[in-house]
């Protein structure tokens, strides 16, 4: 083989290797993959039990309600995912405090819980619990004394606080039991009740959704507060590790809270 044409074979099969391990092109229209850019970071996850509470809870509001909303913003700032999953609300503190779920929300602060729970520092939100009544049934009270008479509406099942212990423990106030605050509300408006404590937002946020505006329009609520409810994130004490996490989030929190984005997501709760 004369030497022009040995050089020529040897630099057509050179090519022919380069052309067997370079990277082939991608098809017109695809991207290529970098498998270190489109692996998403994997976060912890916090798994929290809760109850209907709108508008500070919910299954079908935006974020699962204001608090929520809340509580999930403080756990993103530490590099957490947040599950929130919807039960009765004595079935959501069973679940949390058995250690099913990591915590709980929407509790106030007791030594009861406290046997159980480690609990943040700081309340999640300002409530305010006030006595809704009819229009037509104007009234007055400064003191729980002023209320002897009234029928007053509780709903089964709730697990009042202990902002509410000097009203239900008062033997000389006439409770009358109902299976929900739905039910309260209709027994409110057929005048089988005189008033019925709620919280505002909550109570307003019942009527707009579940009553006709003509019946929403015959309530009203009165302007003297009952109590100021503080609600709490509870973690579970099955998981000592739990007792470092609600450290990280009260200071996680506290700084969030001097943020005007604390206070617009409150705005979203006022009725």
């Amino acid at each position: 083989m004369k030497k022009n044409e040995w050089m020529i074979c040897l630099i057509t099969f050179s090519l022919f290797l380069l052309g067997c391990v370079a990277p082939t092109r991608e098809k017109e229209g695809t991207t290529p993959v970098n498998t270190m850019e489109s692996s998403s970071e994997v976060h912890p996850v916090v798994r929290l039990a809760a109850g209907e509470w709108v508008p500070y809870t919910g299954e079908t509001l935006p974020g699962y309600g204001c608090d929520a909303q809340i509580v999930t913003e403080v756990f993103a700032r530490m590099g957490f995912a947040v599950e929130i999953e919807f039960f009765p609300w004595a079935r959501a503190m069973t679940l949390a405090r058995n250690g099913e779920y990591d915590g709980t929300l929407e509790w106030d602060d007791t030594p009861d819980w406290r046997e159980f729970f480690y609990i943040n520092s700081e309340p999640i939100s300002p409530q305010e619990w006030v006595f809704f009544h009819r229009k037509d049934d104007l009234f007055e009270w400064t003191t729980l004394k002023d209320l002897t008479g009234k029928r007053i509406g509780v709903t089964s099942g709730y697990i009042y606080s202990n902002a509410f212990s000097h009203l239900t423990n008062n033997e000389s106030l006439r409770f009358e039991e109902a299976s929900s605050d739905e039910a309260n509300l209709k027994k409110l408006l057929a005048g089988r009740i005189d008033i019925f404590p709620m919280e505002r937002n909550v109570g307003l946020s019942l009527l707009q959704k579940n009553f006709p505006p003509d019946e929403a329009a015959q309530l009203t609520y009165h302007s003297q507060s009952l109590a100021v409810f503080e609600p709490y994130l509870l973690l579970t004490r099955t998981n000592p590790e739990n007792d470092l996490l609600i450290a990280r989030f009260d200071e996680t929190f506290i700084n969030f809270r001097k943020e005007s984005g604390y206070q617009q997501i409150l705005d979203e709760c006022q009725q």
